[in-house]
């Protein structure tokens, strides 16, 4: 049962990262953290602003932390994808989806770790 666990994350991972390409998967994992430290560094100044509505500190920085980071994460998307399409045009998408791939199996790895 644990080696079918196993070879399921291992391959699924694998598959994500041949469809998406190196270029892609890095980008995202790029963006997810910089989405959240944005998050984490800003969102007490729109806190600020957003409780003047709410007129409830805690909800304020809850909703301000997730607002900030899915405005980012979404503005880096769009970002990542336009990036990609341009890659893409450059005739190295085959060797792009390989080396996803291998990084597929690498995040594979740490998630079973």
């Amino acid at each position: 049962m644990v080696d079918i666990v196993i070879l399921a994350v291992m391959g699924i991972s694998l598959v994500f990262g041949l469809f998406r390409g190196l270029l892609r998967e890095l980008l995202s994992l790029v963006s997810w953290v910089f989405a959240f430290w944005i998050a984490y560094r800003y969102s007490a100044n729109v806190a600020e602003i957003i409780d003047r509505a709410l007129q409830n500190p805690t909800l304020s920085q809850a909703v301000s932390a997730v607002l900030v980071f899915v405005i980012v994460l979404v503005a880096l998307m769009v970002l990542t994808s336009l990036i990609a399409k341009v890659f893409k045009a450059t005739g190295l998408a085959g060797i792009d989806r390989i080396l996803g791939g291998l990084f597929g199996l690498g995040r594979g790895v740490v998630i079973l770790l």
